[in-house]
């Protein structure tokens, strides 16, 4: 466990993430930085974007 606080991060990034790092053939540096930084999660349920999204952030 880090000492770091936790983050906080959509199920839905968690499980695409986690997924990438398992097809991960090899172990270098970035894999295990987002390993740990993945530890630290405390999954939310993703947000839906609201429909009118580009027109208000224009």
């Amino acid at each position: 466990m880090s000492a770091l606080p936790a983050i906080t991060v959509a199920e839905e990034d968690y499980n695409r993430l986690s997924a990438l790092l398992e097809k991960t053939n090899d172990t270098n540096d970035v894999a295990e930085s987002m390993e740990d930084e993945l530890s630290r999660a405390d999954l939310r349920p993703a947000l839906r974007a609201r429909s009118n999204w580009g027109a208000v952030h224009e």
